[in-house]
């Protein structure tokens, strides 16, 4: 009888070795991309009703300052591109909330600020966001204990075996 075979003919199944894994319930990084999800979705669900996008809402953020920036230095702020940059500014203008300026010595230079329009969005949406942080996250030091544990989980250098890969 050939290997691999049954007495009656049939191919015999190949027991294969597989080692157990975890289940991806059990990571902390599964929870931690369903609660990112969860949040954001959230959040953009409440944006879209007033006309904006995460990435506008991150730019009148940084605008919403004494002072005025450049396009560029908006992108480096939310982490873009800067024609990603240019191109949300351009909306923000479009939209009400931003004014492009030409710089005085150097007319290639720009620079943005908020209308009063877009002043006085800021501080509604940040308080929306601070009220979601409480409600989702709950009491300040249990936020407190969540936010030092994600910032080190930022900061920890992977082993060189890891970063290899």
């Amino acid at each position: 009888m050939e290997a691999g075979f049954t007495p009656t003919g049939a191919r015999r199944r190949q027991s294969k070795t597989w080692k157990r894994i975890t289940q991806t319930q059990s990571l902390c990084s599964y929870w931690l991309k369903r609660a990112d999800s969860h949040v954001s979705r959230s959040f953009a669900r409440h944006l879209k009703a007033c006309g904006l996008v995460a990435s506008e809402w991150a730019a009148i953020r940084q605008l919403y300052r004494p002072n005025r920036m450049s396009p560029v230095e908006i992108a480096q702020a939310i982490g873009m591109t800067k024609g990603g940059a240019s191109k949300l500014v351009d909306r923000l203008v479009k939209k009400g909330l931003a004014i492009k300026s030409v710089g005085e010595f150097d007319r290639r230079f720009r620079t943005v600020e908020l209308t009063e329009a877009g002043r006085g969005r800021v501080p509604r949406f940040a308080r929306f966001v601070d009220d979601t942080d409480r409600e989702i996250f709950g009491n300040l030091k249990r936020r407190r204990r969540l936010l030092r544990t994600l910032k080190r989980v930022v900061h920890t250098r992977r082993p060189k075996e890891a970063q290899t890969e």
